[in-house]
């Protein structure tokens, strides 16, 4: 199978109506979504770490060395990124809102280019919300002391909270916890992920590129060894994130994938 080579525009003879060629115009590079979010969460773009990264998907044994088209680079890149934020679960963001009279159902507001994976917790004025597995939403009546004793909450992908009763009044703070991911299209991730976590997320990208069937540039021993680095890496990236907020997850060491 002939390697791809990156993507460059063509003239197309007899596409159009007008005498003229069509000339496939350039696809149009991250811009915007990189600029500074207003939070406190630095981004950078993924078009900025595929060059660096490309060394690490050259190889070939025992033939001539095949580097990857630098469009299968960054689909593996962006499917690493998405992976590793998954299963670390570094992530962590808080979003604010307040609550609105004959209100149960709201919407979180993730940052540019990230989606939510799980929620930590929630809590309405400082009272803890727990998590519940069914919700009642067809009565009127608010709790029955007019505060906010919730019976507890459900999460609807991608990012609704549904509260099990409707808010007595307007205003009160709810701050929710979240573990976010990259999404698998992401133009821009987090840049501390980067700074930290450099090598899982390159080991990640090396073991789906190299794998992938009957292209020039795999090499599947190759990158199940980047697997296996991955994995080890993800195990200290995990512990590391237990400690630095300190929990530990019980599903952590108990050989569950998240």
């Amino acid at each position: 199978m002939p390697i791809i080579s990156p993507w460059q525009p063509s003239t197309v003879h007899g596409a159009c109506s007008i005498p003229e060629p069509c000339v496939v115009p350039e696809p149009v590079k991250c811009v915007t979504s990189c600029q500074n979010l207003g939070r406190d969460v630095e981004t950078m773009c993924t078009d900025d770490i595929v060059i660096e990264a490309t060394k690490y998907y050259t190889y070939k044994d025992g033939t001539e060395r095949y580097t990857a088209p630098e469009n299968a680079i960054e689909n593996a890149l962006k499917q690493s990124l998405q992976r590793f934020t998954r299963e670390s679960r570094i992530l962590r963001r808080r979003a604010v809102m307040v609550t609105q009279k004959g209100v149960a159902d709201y919407y979180i507001e993730p940052l540019n280019d990230e989606q939510i994976h799980a929620i930590e917790s929630i809590c309405v004025d400082g009272e803890c919300i727990p998590f519940a597995d069914g919700i009642c939403c067809d009565e009127d009546e608010c709790a029955s002391n007019g505060n906010f004793n919730y019976r507890g909450f459900t999460f609807e992908i991608p990012n609704k909270i549904v509260f099990s009763e409707r808010s007595c009044r307007d205003g009160a703070k709810i701050t929710i916890k979240y573990i976010a991911e990259t999404t698998n299209d992401a133009c821009s991730f987090d840049k501390v992920v980067w700074d930290r976590h450099k090598q899982a997320i390159l080991s990640g990208a090396a073991a789906h590129l190299l794998t992938l069937p009957s292209w020039e540039w795999t090499a599947p021993s190759f990158g199940l060894n980047e697997e296996r680095r991955y994995l080890m890496l993800l195990a200290q990236a995990q512990i590391e994130a237990a400690r630095r907020y300190g929990r530990i997850s019980k599903t952590m060491y108990s050989g569950r994938r998240f």
